[in-house]
């Protein structure tokens, strides 16, 4: 939605900055990706989606301390939203000693 002045919103910006994120990460444009999703976050911190998918990028390049990190934020933020990483592989325990509170956590 634009302001009275034709300005979007920083919601408006951040969740189409979400979207040039996604279409980033289908091509495997992962540091655009991340970029993207960094940026909406700077503008929107309290939405726990933008949290989520920038920790799927760092997921992608086992980037493990970055994405328990995203998580633990999302978390806190909306513990319902991020079931995704119930999936998340055990090896990442072996990168992140200190994600598997977080797996656990995930997993109740």
């Amino acid at each position: 939605m634009r302001g009275g002045n034709g300005v979007l919103s920083p919601a408006k910006q951040a969740e189409l900055l979400k979207k040039d994120g996604n279409s980033y990460f289908k091509k495997d444009r992962i540091g655009a990706a991340i970029d993207a999703y960094t940026e909406a976050i700077t503008l929107c911190p309290n939405v726990p989606v933008y949290l989520t998918n920038r920790a799927l990028c760092h997921r992608k390049r086992k980037d493990w301390l970055k994405v328990e990190e995203d998580c633990r934020k999302a978390i806190l933020l909306d513990n319902s939203c991020v079931k995704v990483f119930k999936g998340l592989p055990s090896s990442a325990r072996a990168f992140a000693p200190n994600i598997a509170p977080s797996l656990k956590y995930l997993s109740s």
